[in-house]
């Protein structure tokens, strides 16, 4: 090996190798050596770190990439407080313990119990912006990564520096390219589904810490318009609404008194129109086939019914459902029966049973009296 040294090159025609640097100190394999447009640091013969042709500094891999840093491996940054980890590892879905393998970890730490870990994401000043996001992607498929879910957190208002915060939850269904938001919180702190994510919410309970949940479209298989409440124990305090598209509110379940609960159906009139007497309602009632039964599987709770279908020939606003429905998997998708519907049926049979009586009664009067 030649060594130049001068004023104008400096030190030159030391390259070396991560086995035998150039410059090296009493430890012949340990230093630094040179390559073609290339900066390498070993240890132990082995190389460690290189800095590439376009200034690139990579860590643990010759394999360069976009970014001016690249890293093979676990990055710690420690002081006395603060412990940041980024590496290979993942989240055990049952456990919860984070194991090392494939996958990404990232850890922020705080090193004393009197110190909060603090992972900030920022992003532009203004009205719809992206203040950041975490994602989730899965790069086993054939296409290419995709992102399988996320969080994303955006800004609401035009009030310069005090937009409000929105936070968004989104996953891709089974077969999809790309996540679908499924719920929202807005900067009022109410919760939505994705299919009216933009409803104003006046329908919403008030909920412990002053926020509200709204939900639209599907909820448990289909409640519309939901809203719940715990905290206000006045009478006649709204603990679950139901509202309609509109954001009608169409029922309710509210604290009737200290000890009692009502199950209301809204019944407004201003709601009503095309009123007329309830039609044959003693003929009618006559074609219910009241039963006594037991649920498959309980042989000794014994119980007095109705058939759903049976009744939904002749009430059928009290049934819900169809006969025979079966769900997409072959399960039964069974009818329900609405109980409380046949009450304005029985009254109006009730009634016009007293009437009949009554007018009997007026006759047999009137032939003692003869």
């Amino acid at each position: 090996m030649t060594l130049y040294l001068n004023g104008t090159s400096g030190i030159s025609g030391v390259d070396g190798s991560s086995s035998t640097p150039a410059l090296q100190g009493t430890d012949s394999n340990t230093g630094i050596s040179f390559g073609s447009d290339v900066i390498l640091g070993s240890t132990g013969g082995t190389e460690r770190f290189r800095c590439d042709s376009s200034g690139r500094l990579l860590v643990g891999t010759t394999t360069t990439s976009a970014a001016p840093l690249t890293v093979n491996g676990t990055i710690e940054a420690n002081s006395s407080l603060y412990r940041a980890v980024f590496g290979n590892g993942y989240v055990d879905g049952d456990s919860h313990v984070v194991s090392g393998g494939n996958g990404a970890e990232l850890q922020v730490q705080a090193s004393t119990s009197n110190r909060p870990a603090v992972l900030s994401l920022g992003g532009a000043q203004g009205a719809s912006e992206y203040l950041g996001a975490i994602t989730f992607f899965n790069s086993g498929n054939t296409d290419g990564k995709r992102c399988r879910a996320s969080i994303v957190c955006g800004q609401e208002g035009s009030t310069a520096n005090q937009q409000g915060g929105v936070l968004t939850f989104s996953t891709t269904a089974d077969g999809a390219s790309s996540p679908t938001e499924r719920w929202r919180i807005n900067s009022g702190g109410t919760l939505y589904s994705a299919s009216q994510n933009v409803h104003s919410g006046t329908e919403g309970a008030v909920m412990a810490g002053g926020g509200r949940f709204t939900a639209h479209g599907d909820f448990y298989n289909g409640i519309a318009g939901a809203a719940f409440s715990t905290t206000d124990n006045t009478n006649g305090a709204i603990y679950i609404q139901f509202g309609n598209s509109s954001g009608t509110r169409i029922g309710s379940i509210t604290r009737a008194s200290s000890t009692t609960i009502a199950y209301n159906t809204s019944s407004d009139y201003r709601l009503k129109e095309d009123f007329e007497p309830v039609p044959q309602p003693i003929a009618r009632l006559k074609q219910i086939k009241p039963t006594r039964f037991n649920f498959k599987g309980y042989p000794d709770e014994r119980m007095d019914g109705f058939i759903a279908h049976e009744l939904q020939e002749v009430i059928p606003e009290a049934v819900t459902g169809q006969k025979d429905a079966v769900n997409p998997d072959g399960s039964i998708s069974p009818q329900g029966v609405d109980q409380s519907k046949l009450v304005p049926l029985l009254t109006a049979a009730l009634q016009e049973a007293i009437t009949k009586i009554e007018t009997l009664e007026a006759r047999l009067s009137a032939l003692e009296s003869a």
